[in-house]
């Protein structure tokens, strides 16, 4: 089970990445050349992730796939679509999967469920790596700027 904490982090990171600019981003992560969420999923997992373990000592999983299907329907997620979320034990931690709203689905800005439907989807070749106490490079202009806007605990 998800603690009150993990969900509240979640939330704040979320609602600080929707309020920043693009120069509070470096150029070389997709935060700071797309539209979040859309596109957004790996570097944000990874930073999110980061965050779990730095603020509240909790070791997640970083999880990614892609989705092949050899059927085409308008409003479900194209063929070659790529995501990335976290998981805790049984619990999926997804803080950009709203990215998919506009092809059918509904998930709220912040998904913390144990429901794992939507992230199946991407499984025939979901990679998964444990939590790693480095970040890439491109990530530290996005993590300095979130050290200064999220709430001290």
């Amino acid at each position: 089970m998800i603690n009150e904490n993990v969900f509240l982090l979640c939330q704040n990171v979320r609602s600080a990445l929707e309020n920043s600019s693009k120069s509070d981003h470096s150029c070389r992560c997709s935060l700071g050349i797309a539209d979040f969420p859309h596109g957004c999923c790996g570097d944000t997992s990874e930073i999110l992730q980061w965050l779990l373990n730095e603020k509240l000592g909790i070791e997640t999983v970083y999880c990614s796939g892609i989705y092949y299907s050899d059927e085409v329907k308008e409003s479900e997620v194209s063929s070659g679509s790529s995501h990335a979320w976290l998981e805790l034990n049984d619990t999926i931690i997804d803080i950009t999967a709203d990215q998919f709203n506009d092809r059918g689905f509904s998930h709220p800005d912040v998904m913390v469920s144990d429901n794992k439907i939507f992230h199946d989807m991407f499984s025939e070749s979901t990679i998964r790596r444990k939590c790693s106490t480095k970040l890439h490079e491109g990530l530290h202009k996005t993590v300095a700027y979130l050290e200064r806007v999220l709430p001290r605990n």
